[in-house]
């Protein structure tokens, strides 16, 4: 490994189970196609455009307890992404017991956006903990300054 300059490197993007672009590294560090093959990340080529056998987000059923199975053999185009989705058997019955709507968004989308609240940008910054008063790094915006505390100021914490 040392001979091949592997030594001392990070897994190379082959042992990565999905593409770049549908990896929560891809939100945060976007790489361009060239940049995905060079470092042999699995490549997701674009998607068809939308077409007429396509169903949009407005024949989904209003509530879980309307979905048929019908729905599950359907294609919905999400515009926002530009990628088509379907909603599993798996998704209803999650839907029904726990009372919230069918979803309506490519998968990846939703992902992103329920973690959107996060700030985190890619970098991290020195505070200090607000319990023991050591030095620690964070992502977290200045104004939270004052309510992070240290990993083991945390584990005191919740153990």
């Amino acid at each position: 490994m040392k001979s091949t300059g592997e030594w001392g490197r990070f897994f190379p993007g082959s042992f990565a189970p999905n593409p770049y672009d549908e990896s929560w590294s891809s939100f945060y560090f976007p790489l361009t196609e060239s940049e995905q093959v060079q470092e042999w990340f699995l490549f997701l080529p674009p998607t068809e455009k939308h077409n007429s056998s396509y169903h949009g987000i407005q024949d989904l059923p209003k509530t879980a307890a309307e979905a048929t199975e019908e729905v599950t053999r359907q294609t919905f185009w999400d515009e926002v992404a530009q990628k088509p989705f379907q909603i599993l058997a798996q998704d209803i019955n999650f839907c029904r017991d726990t009372g919230i709507p069918l979803p309506s968004t490519y998968y990846m989308r939703r992902i992103q956006e329920n973690f959107r609240w996060m700030p985190y940008d890619g970098t991290l910054r020195t505070t200090i903990c607000a319990k023991s008063g050591v030095e620690i790094q964070t992502s977290w915006p200045a104004e939270y300054d004052g309510r992070i505390v240290s990993e083991e100021e945390y584990l005191k914490i919740v153990n």
